[in-house]
């Protein structure tokens, strides 16, 4: 999704928010950002220009998706406008089109809720499946965009490999909004790769307080998290992290801790 307003801090903030909405579902196998920067550097390696609808394409057929999702976010005054379409990988028919609009920066967050629902609803899942999976983002996520840009920037990090402005990044998600799940989860495993096992029990247990209110996944991926990073009780880890993947059986961050664990 392309940043088309004036705002630095929306750079991939709308796709990381819609990215942890669309994760809800257990209907939906997503394949987020970080298999299509995988995906990215391959085809621009074969000499594809990076920020194309064609590059997206490809991208989609390497990583084996059925469709993909390419939009923009526009501003007008006051109000930002954030229009999809998800494409068929193979045809490149258009499946659907959607336009959600905020009439003010803070309306964004719910917007994405919205948009992120009719995502779910257009690709065949039913009402039924997404009313009793449809957390907003001040839930499963952050309602900061500040907080949104940071994890953004902390998962580019990520794929590029670059640790500590990965830790840097995701401090600064927290420091906006401490409750923000995802990022504590990120900091626990980043902070344990780098033998800071105080730091790491901390953010796992951070995680862990702040998901009362969250989706059944990211209180099982919390749960797990400081049952590991924070107990050390291997046992009670593998029988959490087995319970979310019958849950979620194609969630690519339940599977990466199956094999943690």
């Amino acid at each position: 999704i392309q940043n088309k307003t004036q705002y630095k801090t929306l750079d991939g903030s709308v796709m990381a928010a819609l990215e942890i909405e669309l994760r809800q579902s257990r209907y939906l196998k997503v394949r987020g950002v970080e298999n299509f920067a995988a995906g990215l550097k391959q085809v621009v390696a074969e000499g594809e220009r990076g920020g194309s609808p064609v590059a997206a394409r490809r991208v989609a057929q390497t990583v084996g998706a059925k469709a993909y999702l390419y939009g923009e976010i526009q501003q007008s005054g006051e109000t930002y406008t954030i229009s999809v379409d998800v494409l068929n990988s193979a045809s490149n028919d258009k499946l659907v089109t959607m336009v959600e609009k905020a009439t003010s920066r803070d309306q964004l967050p719910a917007a994405i809720d919205r948009l992120a629902s009719q995502i779910r609803s257009n690709m065949g899942e039913s009402s039924r499946d997404i009313a009793q999976s449809n957390l907003p983002l001040v839930h499963e996520g952050s309602s900061s965009l500040e907080a949104l840009h940071s994890y953004a920037v902390g998962e580019a990090a990520m794929q590029q490999g670059s640790t500590m402005d990965a830790i840097l990044a995701y401090q600064q998600a927290v420091a906006a909004d401490p409750r923000f799940i995802e990022a504590q989860l990120r900091l626990s495993w980043l902070y344990r790769a780098q033998d800071a096992e105080i730091a790491a029990a901390a953010s796992a247990r951070l995680s862990l307080s702040a998901a009362n209110d969250s989706s059944e996944r990211l209180k099982l991926l919390a749960e797990f998290t400081s049952q590991l990073n924070a107990d050390g009780d291997y046992a009670h880890a593998a029988e959490t992290v087995h319970q979310l993947l019958t849950l979620y059986p194609h969630d690519s961050e339940a599977l990466t801790d199956l094999a943690r664990v």
